[in-house]
């Protein structure tokens, strides 16, 4: 998971250290081995992108699928029911008793804390999924697209949020088809067939990554014009729907700057 507690960017001292029983890539730190003879044989498709991966700052931290599901099974990461235009009117009148009722069922407890930094100051309750994160939104520069606040880039860059507001339903969004389907990444191939893992399912501002990619799925994709490497969190690209020769319609990426236009 690129950047999990960190959102996605470098710096904080490098790093954690991996589980005893694995080993990361001298050369990116992202991707985590139980022995050198699992990673001389994964390093064909790992060199793909493995010296991409340097320059970009990425912290990487791993997890367990195994152990995310226990602690955040499918079916709990479901936020608001949300209501009909014609049900927001009547909800309008009666906002502020509807605000007092929601504090009683669900309050914020002073041992709180951010799922995303750990903060414990400004805390709010997000409507996608329940969980609790701080908002710091007030103090965000417009303009400035930084990412060092968790409610606006839990609401921005991840899956979670976009499941919620496109209105996919009221269930889990890891279990989601559209979602599935419907982002960058999210259940594709790069342009040599090669799985890609969705960085917004498993980016740093989720609560718990989605877990469900193959094994050795890419963390880059591939621009379907030039074959640049595009980690779709850290670099510019326009997202684009192409056809391969065999007719299968995918989404695909174009890098900023593609030298073939």
């Amino acid at each position: 998971m690129p950047g999990r507690g960190g959102g996605g960017g470098g710096g904080g001292g490098g790093p954690p250290p991996p589980p005893a029983s694995l080993k990361r890539c001298s050369k990116c730190t992202l991707v985590m081995y139980c022995g050198v003879a699992c990673q001389r044989a994964d390093w064909p498709r790992h060199k793909v992108e493995c010296g991409h991966l340097q320059g970009l700052g990425l912290i990487g931290l791993p997890f367990d699928p195994v152990e995310e599901l226990a602690h955040y099974p499918l079916g709990t990461q479901v936020g608001k029911e949300q209501s009909s235009d014609d049900e927001d009117e009547d909800e309008d009148e009666d906002e502020e008793e509807y605000e007092d009722e929601e504090d009683e069922e669900d309050p914020i407890g002073p041992d709180d804390r951010c799922g995303i930094c750990g903060a414990q100051e400004n805390l709010v309750r997000t409507e996608c999924c329940n969980n609790i994160l701080c908002d710091e939104s007030d103090n965000y520069a417009l303009f400035s697209y930084s990412r060092a606040f968790c409610a606006r880039s839990h609401q921005r860059y991840t899956t979670c949020c976009s499941h919620y507001t496109e209105d996919h339903g009221q269930g889990d969004w890891r279990s989601c088809d559209k979602c599935a389907a419907g982002r960058v990444g999210g259940g594709t191939v790069d342009g040599d067939g090669r799985p890609v893992r969705s960085w917004f399912g498993t980016n740093g501002y989720n609560f718990t990554p989605m877990t469900t990619f193959p094994p050795g799925s890419m963390i880059t994709t591939s621009c379907h014009a030039c074959g640049r490497r595009v980690e779709t969190g850290s670099q510019g690209y326009s997202p684009t729907a192409v056809t391969d020769a065999d007719g299968t319609k995918r989404m695909a990426v174009k890098c900023l700057g593609c030298p073939r236009r």
